[in-house]
């Protein structure tokens, strides 16, 4: 899988995480891959090791997991974020990214979950940074 969204709908989503990251220290990442063969919680677990998530200042490293023809979804918040806003919270953000996923597109539902994930680290972290990016913004594909 090289792309799952569109070049327009990519611009959109990288610039989202960019501002959230402007203005919180958290950091947050898209993974899209086609097929989930475990539970969608447990392969974000392992994608948010991959790459490296929970090395982030204050642990507020967040991932979006997408399993696209398995129309599976998680969000992984690290224990700095998740310690505040805990797991019903994510669980809120999943079902408002369905209702978008169903409603409109999938790309509505995954732009829903980062305003609402960035809402609450603005919200609870947010320290301004230098220009310092801790991991990429851009939207991860396929299996790692």
């Amino acid at each position: 899988m090289s792309s799952f969204f569109s070049d327009e709908e990519s611009e959109t989503l990288i610039k989202t995480i960019a501002k959230i990251e402007e203005n919180s220290i958290g950091e947050v990442r898209i993974h899209v891959e086609d097929i989930c063969e475990v539970s969608p919680y447990d392969r974000a677990v392992e994608i948010f090791n991959k790459l490296g998530m929970y090395k982030t200042k204050g642990q507020t490293g967040i991932l979006i997991y997408l399993a696209s023809e398995d129309k599976k979804v998680a969000i992984i918040g690290d224990k700095g974020i998740h310690a505040i806003v805990g797991a019903a919270y994510w669980d809120l953000i999943i079902a408002e990214m369905k209702s978008k996923f169903a409603s409109q597109s999938i790309f509505a539902g995954v732009y829903e979950g980062l305003k609402l994930v960035g809402d609450k680290l603005i919200e609870h972290f947010p320290e301004k940074r230098l220009p310092e990016n801790e991991l990429s913004n851009d939207i991860s594909y396929g299996r790692i």
